[in-house]
């Protein structure tokens, strides 16, 4: 799934569900879009009301662990 991060270890119930939005920057001070010229990608992990939490709560931290891994072209 993610390069570098092995989830062969990890069950992952067919309840979870990643949503991804692309949006572009804005003016206003409050928006997460604020001052990014290169617009924003927001992602989410849904589940359904019935969804394992342990589960869920193993796969959001293995979500999370990769993509504090990234970085852009000049290491930030």
């Amino acid at each position: 799934m993610f390069a570098g991060c092995s989830m062969t270890s990890l069950r992952i119930s067919g309840s979870l569900t990643l949503e991804m939005r692309v949006t572009g920057g804005s003016d206003v001070m409050m928006a997460p879009q604020y001052g990014n010229q290169l617009g924003t990608c927001s992602i989410e992990v849904l589940t359904s009301l019935n969804a394992d939490q342990g589960d869920r709560a193993r796969f959001v931290e293995t979500v999370i662990d990769a993509w504090s891994r990234l970085s852009d072209a000049i290491r930030r």
